[in-house]
């Protein structure tokens, strides 16, 4: 498996395991009475906590990813030859880590399905307001669009990573 499907995956597994902790949180809130359904304004703040929260453990693990995949990068060569040469494992981590034209084409086709599956989302979100029902799902729609196209980005990454693209 190459580093960017390997990148690919853990975004994967950081949006999914915020979505589960934003749905155990939301429902636990609800059922205790401290996130009512006509508060707005709880929930606002609610969905800016998370995406705070979503931002910065994103970094903070990508921050980590990088380090241990660069750590297992010289374990890896020290392993092979016996010896670590420093400039050509940097070398061979810069090349590893660097985006090619291909790279470039795959993340713009992924783009464009993460703004479909997100904008999809947040129209069904809109449907139910208009059939009067709560505005909190709208705003929970708009986060789960988030995540959800999230995943869908990554997962198409790692989709034409594995069978390749062409420039048609």
């Amino acid at each position: 498996m190459t580093f960017k499907e390997k990148k690919s995956l853990v975004s994967i597994l950081v949006s999914t395991l915020l979505i589960i902790a934003y749905i155990i949180f939301t429902t636990l809130r609800y059922q205790e009475g401290h996130l009512p359904f006509d508060n707005y304004q709880l929930w606002a703040i609610t969905l800016l906590a998370f995406g705070g929260i979503y931002i910065i453990s994103y970094i903070v693990i990508h921050i980590i990813f990088y380090i241990v995949t660069s750590v297992s990068m010289a374990v890896k060569e020290q392993i092979k030859t016996g010896k670590v040469n420093e400039i050509d494992l940097e070398q061979k981590i810069k090349t590893e880590m660097n985006d090619d034209e291909m790279d470039k084409i795959i993340s713009l086709k992924a783009q464009r399905v993460s703004s479909i599956v997100t904008s999809f989302i947040i129209f069904i979100g809109v449907v139910l307001i208009a059939f009067n029902l709560e505005i909190v799902l709208l705003i929970n729609m708009i986060l789960f669009g988030g995540f959800l196209g999230n995943i869908a980005e990554e997962l198409t990454k790692i989709y034409y990573f594995k069978r390749g693209v062409s420039n048609v």
